[in-house]
């Protein structure tokens, strides 16, 4: 079977906290500042994974950081942090639904690497269902505006 593909953009993460927690702790702005505060952290097969941060020089380092609560769900992430249990690594584009209310104040920006492209994969096909063309146009129009890329641009009907 062949496959057709479209990039709809590049997921970026960084690091946010509760204000109230950044008011008890204080807002860390280098990696070495990370140390000693409390993370949130993602799991992945029952482990924390390593957080390589872009230090203040443009540097990528590996934090130094022992996660007081690991999730392997985003939203179980957000919650803690919005209960102001600590940092918490996110997508930019979560993070950023969170900072514009106030919830949750961005301490440092897309600060993680690698970031995650993102790709629509289908079934190549001389003629799409209907279902599946009307699925990788709504993705096409909306992904690229949630995660803050530059507009896509729907492919026409069966091509890509």
């Amino acid at each position: 079977m062949s496959l057709a593909a479209r990039k709809l953009g590049v997921q970026h993460a960084s690091i946010g906290a509760a204000p109230a927690y950044l008011e008890r702790h204080g807002t860390p702005r280098s990696v070495d500042e990370l140390r000693g505060h409390a993370v949130i952290a993602y799991l992945r097969a029952g482990s924390a994974q390593p957080w390589d941060v872009v230090d203040v020089d443009g540097q990528i380092r590996r934090a130094q950081v022992q996660p007081q609560l690991g999730f392997d769900d985003m939203q179980g992430i957000v919650d803690a942090a919005l209960a102001g249990f600590g940092l918490a690594w996110l997508p930019s584009w979560l993070l950023a639904r969170y900072a514009q209310t106030g919830e949750l104040v961005t301490v440092m920006e897309n600060c993680f690497r690698p970031s995650q492209e993102i790709h629509l994969v289908w079934p190549k096909s001389r003629y799409l269902p209907l279902k599946t063309r009307c699925a990788i146009d709504a993705l096409v129009a909306q992904i690229p505006a949630m995660i803050g890329a530059p507009e896509a641009g729907a492919p026409r009907s069966g091509h890509a």
